[in-house]
């Protein structure tokens, strides 16, 4: 009877990390588009992007970044160069005006309501080292007007 219940348990647990594992990666790296729960949009990647994209999300106090990086190329300190990110900017004790001035041709504003801002951020300072990777990197790069054609909110 003991060992029945604990084969139970163990079957039951393997099943949750199963649904919990599958449930996180449609959520984040979904091979067509990046769908967000907590601000209910989906970003719907070139088709070109594909297997080309990993997103990573980070929380700083009241700032949500949502960083989709190119994959084609990892720089030297082992890290993935962004293609751009959405911050999610939620108390007002920020001056998105002022925010916007500062990055006048890194930040275009998405979404502004009560609750939060969301703005595109690209940050074109950093540089790639490998030709090909390069090349590649700017052909894939897209517009921040073709970056917000591609949000649906819900």
């Amino acid at each position: 009877m003991k060992r029945k219940a604990i084969i139970f348990i163990i079957l039951l647990i393997s099943v949750l990390f199963i649904f919990i594992g599958f449930k996180y990666y449609n959520l984040y790296y979904n091979d067509d588009f990046y769908y967000n729960k907590n601000y209910n949009f989906k970003f719907k990647y070139p088709e070109d992007w594909e297997n080309k994209v990993l997103v990573d999300v980070k929380n700083n106090h009241d700032i949500t970044e949502i960083i989709f990086y190119y994959t084609g190329y990892k720089t030297p300190n082992d890290k993935y160069q962004p293609f751009f990110s959405i911050r999610i900017i939620e108390k007002f004790d920020i001056d998105i005006d002022e925010y916007k001035n500062f990055y006048p041709e890194k930040a275009t504003i998405i979404k502004k309501n009560n609750d939060y801002t969301m703005i595109i951020f690209k940050d074109l300072d950093r540089a790639l080292a490998v030709e090909e990777a390069i090349e590649e990197y700017i052909q894939l790069q897209i517009s921040n007007k073709e970056i917000i054609k591609r949000i649906k909110f819900k």
